[in-house]
């Protein structure tokens, strides 16, 4: 299926683009090429082709919890660089 240059000068237009000579011919061409790969894809018969169910077996892929050691509430502040009574304390960051 040929796209002609001024349905490439349209859909430019539409979309704000503008296209020297050049540029709009090889989308033109561009363009041509795909839709005619798409009419070859719309040929292809499909009705006959079997399912590979393998294709839909869902495999667990994430590793298993570990428990591990927690830390205390007094070892998390600790680590904090202003703790605030029982809290973090954190900048204001909404004015």
């Amino acid at each position: 299926m040929k796209v002609e240059i001024e349905e490439v000068y349209y859909i430019a237009r539409l979309a704000r683009l503008h296209l020297s000579e050049d540029e709009a011919s090889t989308v033109s061409e561009k363009l041509s090429k795909i839709l005619d790969y798409m009419t070859k894809l719309e040929s292809i018969e499909v009705e006959s082709a079997s399912i590979d169910e393998s294709a839909n077996v869902v495999e667990k892929v994430l590793r298993p919890d570990q428990l591990s050691r927690r830390i205390s509430h007094e070892e998390a502040l600790s680590q904090s660089p202003d703790p605030d009574n029982n809290y973090f304390r954190a900048p204001k960051v909404i004015g």
